[in-house]
């Protein structure tokens, strides 16, 4: 109930006893002053009650003692009344927000407006426990399910998404720096044998302990996804082609390593293919397509690494803006045509002299 409502409902209550008392104060100040007023107790004034019994009026003394009983009941009355009131107000200043249950909460909750941002001037404030606490696991609520779309759930390795955001960050990189960069797509040789012959519960770990060897095997700039299945993703930063080529071979024979497993150890080899930018191409889909293609000629190669192919050499202009070589001469089929097409209006029969 809102305070103002209990204030009301307080004053009107004080009001009825008041009068109440007040009424009974009345009748006994009349009664006592009437007897005062008399001088001989010898004529009291008698009232007939059906004709046979008389009732006399109290002696004085009585009705000066009824008097004090009923001055000292409505100080009582009164003070009581006003302790209440007290500590009713009291209640109603100190706590003016009512509990509600668990249902109106929610209501008012959701009713109830955003509230804005505190701004620089409050951040002093002391944030509640509860809130903080809240507060902080909603954070990190907020970082699991991002780190968990960003990584594999097996591997716990960055997947596809995340590890093309970071290809394109190398490419504005290298660049922005002038310098070179190896993208190695890795494909596991004998892996679906083995799922067929030990189980996925085996392969699984096999996909983990590949994982941990490969992030092992690298810096820690340069970055290791699994794209999905068999299929890993590694670019080593500011690394030719030489370093990379001696990094995918290192990358084979620890891979090539036995795990142990219930029925004996158990190994499967690696399929890289290479591509370097920009040898191999100035695009993240672009490199990453050249090293797949490359991995397939890695396999038909018994797992030797393999490089992708060449992209077309690009000329260099002046200006340090580099050009497709065919634009020259698709410039010239472009005006070549151009050429033909004037030719040709100035020939059609539009542009002749009408002849009446």
């Amino acid at each position: 109930m809102p305070k103002t409502v209990h204030c009301r409902v307080l004053l009107f209550l004080l009001g009825l006893i008041a009068l109440s008392q007040l009424g009974t104060l009345a009748v006994s100040l009349y009664l006592t002053s009437t007897f005062v007023g008399l001088n001989n107790p010898d004529q009291w004034m008698m009232a007939r009650l059906d004709g046979s019994q008389v009732l006399p009026f109290r002696h004085f003394s009585m009705n000066l003692v009824h008097l004090c009983e009923q001055i000292l009941i409505c100080s009582a009355v009164v003070l009581l009344a006003s302790a209440a009131a007290i500590w009713v107000l009291r209640r109603c200043v100190t706590e003016p927000v009512d509990e509600l249950s668990d249902g109106e909460a929610s209501d008012q909750a959701a009713d109830a407006p955003a509230r804005p941002a505190p701004s620089a001037a409050n951040a002093h404030a002391v944030v509640p426990v509860a809130a903080k606490g809240e507060a902080e696991r909603l954070a990190s609520l907020f970082h699991h399910l991002v780190h968990k779309a960003h990584h594999d759930t097996l591997t716990g390795l960055p997947n596809r998404s995340l590890v093309m955001d970071r290809l394109k960050q190398a490419l504005a990189h290298a660049e922005r720096h002038n310098h070179t960069f190896a993208v190695l797509f890795i494909d596991l040789n004998g892996f679906k044998a083995l799922n067929d012959n030990h189980g996925h519960r085996l392969g699984d770990r096999v996909l983990r302990k590949t994982g941990e060897r490969l992030v092992r095997s690298v810096r820690s700039l340069d970055t290791v996804a699994r794209l999905g299945g068999d299929e890993f993703l590694i670019i080593l930063d500011q690394v030719d082609a030489e370093q990379a080529m001696a990094t995918a071979q290192t990358l084979t024979t620890i891979v090539r390593q036995p795990v142990r497993a219930a029925t004996g150890p158990v190994s499967v080899g690696m399929s890289i293919g290479i591509a370097i930018f920009p040898t191999h191409g100035r695009e993240a889909g672009q490199l990453v397509h050249a090293a797949d293609e490359a991995m397939y000629r890695s396999k038909q190669s018994l797992g030797q690494p393999a490089f992708a192919t060449p992209v077309a050499t690009a000329a260099a202009a002046p200006n340090g803006r580099s050009f497709d070589s065919t634009a020259p001469a698709r410039l010239l089929e472009t005006w070549a045509g151009t050429v033909r097409g004037l030719r040709t209006l100035r020939a059609s029969p539009l542009d002749q002299p009408r002849q009446d």
